[in-house]
């Protein structure tokens, strides 16, 4: 959905956030994480401490964004009980929808900054890591689950479900990064764009992987 097209108090809810993460990423960009308060990002973005909490819970999120979407009981369950075909595709958009709905409409200049942010903050990085694990666990065992339920779906009969849940996850998971960065090269910064270049992505490896074996 376009910012046009959103209802006004959704449009001015994305503004709000998209002005936090434009000047909390920009901000410590220039001088460092250790170095910005959140008095120093409300300054700039014209809200208050209050407003500024109403929209994130801390410093660190409004430069590194929220942590990932996990997958809950009933969203396991609900992706376990529908047949999924093609499977991969559906992977990820499963992944894409929570991704995007913790996210919001960062822009991909922001992105850009939390990349450099992360590559000059080792420690953000690491503490950044634990949650895509926790992340990617989360979607591995749900998989593993549809796999049993829909033994008629599995590719690899000669490995685990659970291996073969790893394997369609990494695939997935590599995927999105590849996504991610032509997104944030491109100038569509909607989340459709999002989704069409990891889709596309998917496309293009399993292309190599097909002509790769001929």
């Amino acid at each position: 959905m376009t910012p046009d097209a959103l209802p006004l108090r959704e449009a001015k809810r994305r503004a709000t956030l998209a002005a936090i993460e434009d000047h909390a990423t920009r901000l410590v960009e220039e001088h460092g994480f250790d170095a910005v308060t959140v008095e120093d990002i409300c300054t700039a973005a014209g809200i208050s401490k209050r407003t500024f909490f109403n929209y994130v819970d801390n410093k660190e999120t409004a430069v590194l964004g929220p942590v990932p979407t996990l997958l809950d009981e009933d969203g396991t369950a609900a992706f376990v009980a529908t047949t999924h075909t093609p499977l991969l595709p559906s992977l990820v958009d499963l992944v894409l929808d929570n991704f995007i709905a913790g996210h919001g409409n960062t822009s991909t200049t922001v992105w850009k900054r939390r990349k450099a942010i992360l590559s000059s903050v080792p420690q953000l990085a690491t503490a950044r890591m634990k949650h895509f694990i926790s992340a990617h666990l989360a979607y591995r065992h749900a998989l593993d689950l549809y796999f049993q339920a829909h033994p008629n779906q599995r590719l690899l009969t000669d490995v685990s479900t659970s291996a073969e849940a790893d394997t369609c996850m990494m695939l997935v998971t590599s995927c999105l990064e590849l996504g991610l960065h032509r997104w944030a090269e491109g100038e569509d910064e909607s989340d459709d764009s999002l989704r069409r270049a990891c889709h596309a992505c998917l496309g293009y490896l399993d292309t190599i992987t097909s002509r790769g074996r001929t």
